[in-house]
């Protein structure tokens, strides 16, 4: 998958296998390196990409550096909201099956398990709205 984002994590396949990393040269010498390796079989490969023809002016270049630090922190927002999502999505669905489980529904009360229950229902029915919401956004856009 490609991202024109600088700090982009590309992951695809079952169990995100295959990853790509880059590294932003620490100066603005116009030089890129950019690696990837597939977790499944560990092949990797690596590029460089070099403003060799200087097509770039260096205040392109610093230019795209600042975009690439503000796109670096909006992608670690988002990483966080994403991740919170998945934490809460996890707990809900463990919830809703420890509760299911004979075990533990023996050692709870009709009414308790109940109010669990609507709970549980009602954080996945807001998840499933939230999801939908965002999935809408991205296809206006």
């Amino acid at each position: 998958m490609w991202c024109c984002r600088p700090s982009c994590y590309v992951a695809y396949g079952p169990e995100s296998s295959a990853t790509a990393a880059y590294a932003l040269p620490s100066k603005l010498s116009g030089i890129l390196n950019v690696s990837a390796e597939d977790k499944t079989t560990g092949q990797k490969n690596k590029i460089t990409i070099s403003n060799d023809n200087r097509r770039l002016s260096k205040g392109d270049i610093k230019k795209m550096f600042q975009e690439a630090e503000q796109y670096k922190a909006e992608d670690e927002e988002h990483k966080k909201k994403v991740e919170s999502k998945n934490t809460l999505e996890n707990n809900v669905y463990n919830m809703r099956n420890t509760i299911k489980d004979d075990n533990m529904a023996s050692k709870l009360g009709a009414e308790s398990k109940k109010k669990i229950e609507d709970a549980v229902d009602q954080v996945i029915q807001w998840l499933i709205v939230i999801s939908w919401r965002r999935l809408m956004s991205l296809m206006i856009k």
